[in-house]
């Protein structure tokens, strides 16, 4: 487990996007519906490819294409979940 996990004091769900993506923009509404059902439980990010912040957390993440879904769960592994998903997995993932 890496020191990263170990330090996680709280639990996050970001979605790595691109203004360029069209898949991301169909993915969009559906992360927004899922996460603001969450929103008491989570911290909710969205990171651009387009920003620096952006960049650098994909780097770090190893996030090869866009759309990507980041879990992260305190004391765990984070998950990581490429392309357009589904409300209901999205759901599940956040119970």
């Amino acid at each position: 487990m890496s020191n990263d996990v170990i330090k996680m004091k709280f639990n996050s769900i970001t979605r790595v996007t691109a203004t360029w993506c069209g898949p991301c923009k169909q993915y969009a509404p559906i992360f927004e519906e899922v996460t603001n059902g969450f929103i008491d439980d989570w911290k909710i990010i969205t990171l651009d490819l387009d920003t620096d912040k952006g960049k650098a957390f994909a780097e770090k993440h190893g996030v090869r294409g866009v759309p990507a879904t980041i879990i992260e769960r305190s004391g765990e592994e984070p998950i990581m979940l490429s392309g357009v998903r589904q409300a209901n997995e999205l759901k599940e993932l956040l119970k």
